[in-house]
C-alpha cells in the first residue's frame, strides 16, 4: 500500500499534516487511495488492504496524532 502511495507521487501539499503521514492521505487525497484499490481488483485480486496499517497510538505518536480514547 505504501509503495504505491507514494509512486502516486504525491506533494507536501497532500500530507496537510502531519508530513510523510501516509495514513493522512485518506482524508486529503482518497483518490490516491482508491487508484491502488482499482490497481489491485485491475489484476484480479479478489479482496484489499485498508490504508491504515500505521493507524495506532505508537505510529500516529511519532506525528504527533493524539487519538482520545
Amino acid at each position: 500500500m505504501a509503495t504505491m502511495l507514494q509512486a502516486a507521487d504525491p506533494s507536501m501539499a497532500d500530507f496537510p499534516r502531519p508530513r510523510g503521514c501516509n495514513e493522512i492521505l485518506n482524508i486529503s487525497r482518497p483518490d490516491f487511495v482508491r487508484g491502488v484499490h482499482d490497481a489491485y481488483f485491475a489484476v484480479g485480486v479478489d479482496c484489499r488492504e485498508a490504508n491504515t496499517f500505521g493507524a495506532n497510538l505508537a505510529n500516529l505518536g511519532e506525528y504527533g496524532i493524539s487519538i482520545d480514547l
